[in-house]
């Protein structure tokens, strides 16, 4: 599959999460749009896309690169938000059709 590359952009006070040109998210924080872009890339990569997270400090100065799919573990919170959505809901039951609930 192609690369999809997570720009992380300083604009003022907030930092963008970009990916081919479009913003796909504005943070306060850079430790939060990094948190954000990893989201978004191991999605991607989930989806066998080569993905990785760049971040431009300032403007016209070198990239660092900061994760990579497949290469670099998740964040340990991130890591357990995910590890938390795919265990089963004890709450969600499933009912065949004409069966009352």
């Amino acid at each position: 599959m192609s690369l999809a590359r997570y720009f992380l952009l300083r604009a003022g006070n907030d930092w963008l999460v970009t990916l081919e040109g479009q913003v796909m998210v504005s943070c306060a924080s850079r430790t939060e749009a990094i948190e954000a872009a990893i989201v978004m890339a191991d999605l991607m990569g989930a989806m066998h896309y080569d993905v990785d997270v760049m971040v431009e400090e300032e403007a016209g100065k070198s990239l660092e690169l900061v994760w990579t799919y497949g290469r670099d573990k998740l964040p340990p919170a991130i890591a357990k938000r995910k590890a938390e959505a795919q265990r089963p809901r004890r709450h969600v039951h499933l009912v065949q059709r004409g069966e009352a609930a």
